[in-house]
This record gives structure tokens, sequence and C-alpha cells, in this order.
């Protein structure tokens, strides 16, 4: 796993957990949800200049409705509830009924995800561009319709997802003296008939685990399906040197989702909030490396 490092000149926030203040350096939040939202309607109008259409393709203002055919919506959606959908409505003559315009020049940089439709008056397909951690999908969604007249009417839609900014409460504060934590074989936390506990005070040991989860990724905020089961869950206590509540929890599922779910309490163990992570997945076979922990399974 990638650990992030510091960077300095960066003004650090203060919040208070576990009765004392730490600080959470703006590298491993990332640019706020605002920048995200520019950036990602920068990469749709790029991809929109990589868009290609037949010659002598006439760009409207908006769709041309027709009954059982409104372009008044994308043909496909990549689902995710943070994006950002810029469209553009194109009307060219009977000469592109076919796709062949398309098939001999693909927008540069995208791969074909494939294509669908009714019947070969109403197609859609699709194409995939590099991603970042930031802007996790990029494509380009085309719906074409052939009018009565014989006209093909197209849409082409930018679709740009971004990932929503980390939360302040997914960075553990310093401070910790023992780390404790609990496997368990099974993905279901409840399971407890093979479980193994493993506590630590090594102080390296403390912060590389604390690196290591800082370093998680935001959870990806749009539909997902976990597929398969992994090697069990982790839930990892951090203690100060009272040892008498934990300031922070975290629990790691290893199923191909690999959600992280991270909370953070006050010195009255008062929940201060919550932080949703991936790489879950990477994170528990670390975790139980570093402590030692032998699977029970």
């Amino acid at each position: 796993m990638t650990l992030c490092c510091l960077m300095a000149g960066t003004a650090l926030p203060a919040f208070a957990s576990g009765g004392s203040s730490f600080v959470v350096h703006s590298i491993y939040l990332g640019p706020s949800d605002a920048s995200r939202i520019l950036l990602a309607r920068a990469d749709a109008h790029r991809l929109l200049s990589l868009a290609w259409y037949p010659a002598g393709a006439r760009r409207l203002s908006t769709w041309i409705h027709l009954k059982g055919f409104d372009l008044s919506e994308p043909g496909a959606s990549i689902g995710d509830p943070d994006q950002i959908d810029i469209a553009r409505y194109y009307l060219a003559g009977p000469k592109s009924q076919g796709v062949s315009w398309l098939n001999a020049r693909a927008p540069a940089g995208g791969t074909s995800e494939g294509s669908g439709g009714t019947d070969r008056a109403n197609l859609e397909w699709s194409y995939a561009f590099p991603f970042t951690p930031i802007l996790p999908q990029s494509d380009l969604q085309y719906s074409k319709r052939i009018l009565p007249d014989g006209d093909v009417e197209f849409r082409i839609d930018a679709q740009v997802a971004w990932t929503p900014q980390k939360s302040r409460f997914s960075i553990i504060p310093s401070g910790a003296t023992l780390v404790e934590a609990v496997y368990s074989g099974s993905n279901d936390p409840n399971f407890v008939s093979k479980r193994l506990t493993a506590r630590t005070t090594s102080v390296a040991t403390i912060a590389t685990i604390r690196r290591q989860i800082d370093a998680l990724p935001v959870a990806y905020p749009g539909p997902v399906s976990c597929p398969f089961e992994g090697a069990g869950t982790v839930t990892v206590r951090f203690f100060d040197a009272a040892h008498a509540r934990a300031f922070a929890t975290v629990f790691f599922a290893s199923n191909s989702c690999g959600e992280v779910r991270i909370n953070q309490f006050s010195s009255t163990h008062q929940l201060l909030g919550s932080g949703n992570d991936g790489g879950g997945y990477g994170a528990v076979p670390s975790v139980v490396k570093l402590l030692g922990i032998k699977s029970p399974v």
C-alpha cells in the first residue's frame, strides 16, 4: 500500500478528539468538493471536444421530441450520484443512419465499452477514458435516433464521476499508546466462533497502521457490487495513555468492496463523527501481518 507523505507550506486545520487536539493535513483530505466539481466539469468539456460526429452534422440547441423516443435523458448513465453530465445534440442526414462513420474514427483516447439498443433506429454506445483517483470514471455516451424523414439525431453525453473529499474523521489522530485489533475469519462482524485479538504498544507499528489508514481512498459513492468474500474482517481500536476507552475505531472488510468504517470519539466517548473509506481488501492482510495475527480459518 502506498503511504502519503506530508507536504510543507499547507495550513493544518485542528480538531478535537480523545480529549486532545490534532491536525489533519490537507494532503490526506485532497481538494474540496467544489474544486472536484470544477475538475469534473472541465474534463467533461474536454471529452466533448474529442467527440466525433458525422460530416455535415448540425448542432441543435435541444432534442427533437418523438413519442416513445425522447432524448431528454442520456441513453445510459455511469450510475454515480457525484457526476457531471453535459449533453450536446446533433442532426445529420440519412447517409448517417449507420455507424460506420464512428467506427472509422473513435474518439481519441477512448476505449469502446460496447453498444446496445432496441433496433437499428435506436442505438446507444459508449467510450471510456483514462481515470484518476479524483475522477474515477470518464465516459462519452452516444445515443442515436432515426427520425421519420430519415434524418438522424444524436445525443452525446460527457459523463465524469468525481469522488467526494475525504472526511476529516477518516484521519486517525496521534497520541495512541496502545492498539488492539480483533480479527474474524468471517466478513460478518457478529461472527464470534473464530476470533483472534492482538495488541501492540510499539510506537513504530502504531505509526505504520495510522499511516495506512490515513492513506486509504475515499469510498466509492456510486452503486457497487461485492461479488466475492475476502479473508475476514479486522476491527482496530486506538487507545491513549489512559487505556480506558478507544478514541478511534476502524472496521475493515476484506470483501471485494473493501469498505472501511472509521469512528472517532471525544474524551467522554461521545461520537464525534465517522468516515467511510475503501481499500479494506488490501488493508486487512496488511494489518494482520503487522500485528502477527495468524488466520484462524
